[in-house]
C-alpha cells in the first residue's frame, strides 16, 4: 500500500478503537487486523520484487540469445 493508504487505514482504525474503547475484544480485533494488513503488504512487495527480478533476468536472457 502507498503511504497515504496506510495513513488512512491507521486513522480509521484509531477512530474505531476510540468508538469501541470500552470493548477490549473489538480493540484487539483491530490490532490483529492491522497486523494482517501489514503482513499481507510485505508479502505482496516481496512477490513483486521476485517477479521484477525474474522479468529482468528473462530480458537479459533474451538479449543474450
Amino acid at each position: 500500500m502507498e503511504e497515504k493508504d496506510w495513513e488512512a487505514v491507521v486513522e480509521e482504525t484509531r477512530v474505531l478503537a476510540e468508538k469501541w474503547k470500552s470493548n477490549k475484544w473489538c480493540v484487539r480485533v483491530l490490532i490483529e487486523l492491522m497486523g494482517l494488513l501489514e503482513h499481507d503488504d510485505k508479502e505482496r512487495r516481496r512477490i513483486a520484487k521476485e517477479v521484477e527480478k525474474e522479468m529482468e533476468e528473462a530480458m537479459q536472457n533474451d538479449k543474450a540469445a
